[in-house]
């Protein structure tokens, strides 16, 4: 697992508020994280409707578990920090909350309620995520599922095709200096050719009166 980063540890208090109101008590059979990398199983949790799951998320697309850091709150409460590779975002718009192509995306692992866990580095999933100040997180409710080709079919259907992370860049133009020189009139330039043909004429009438002496 990666180290924790430094610049985490101020929004801590946050994040894990954040987290602890947004997992409500178990209660049913499905989980959709991974574990907690020692083998614990999180609580597990009755997801959301798809169509509910959408329309609470602040930001939902698709990425790749890139690294996952861990910071043990206590022998009962784990937060993980999960740095995910974005390839798709479907909710919101282009330039608000996800603008890079790698996020940090936090969850949580619990004894006593339903929460998601640590995701499994190396695979794709479809995040549905919270925002709490600039932390995006993840509960056990929030549809956060491995990005088979039916739900990422499913979500296109509610949300569209979506874009890209960062939007490709637009090619830049690129001029050419046009000559502001006046054109050279057209009987100075056919000057040079009339006379050549000029020459070439005389030269065949000469030919042509001696051949007619011999």
């Amino acid at each position: 697992m990666l180290s924790r980063p430094w610049s985490l540890r101020v929004a801590l208090p946050a994040t894990v508020l954040g987290l602890a109101l947004l997992a409500p008590a178990a209660g049913a059979t499905d989980t959709t994280g991974g574990t907690d990398g020692t083998g614990t199983e999180p609580t597990s949790c009755a997801p959301a409707s798809l169509a509910d799951a959408t329309k609470s998320a602040s930001a939902v697309f698709t990425g790749t578990v890139r690294g996952v850091a861990s910071d043990e709150i206590s022998a009962q409460e784990t937060d993980y920090f999960q740095s995910v590779v974005v390839d798709r975002v479907y909710k919101p718009g282009r330039g608000a909350i996800i603008d890079t192509e790698e996020v940090e995306l936090v969850t949580q692992r619990t004894n006593d309620r339903c929460s998601l866990g640590a995701l499994d580095e190396g695979e794709r999933y479809v995040v549905f995520a919270s925002l709490s100040g600039e932390v995006l997180l993840a509960d056990g409710e929030s549809g956060t599922a491995l990005a088979d080709a039916d739900l990422v079919a499913e979500v296109e259907t509610l949300l569209g095709s979506g874009r890209p992370p960062v939007p490709p860049e637009t090619p830049t133009a690129t001029l050419t200096p046009v000559s502001t020189a006046t054109p050279t009139p057209f009987v100075r330039a056919a000057v040079p050719g009339a006379g050549l043909v000029l020459v070439g004429l005389l030269g065949l009438l000469v030919t042509r009166r001696l051949n007619r002496g011999d």
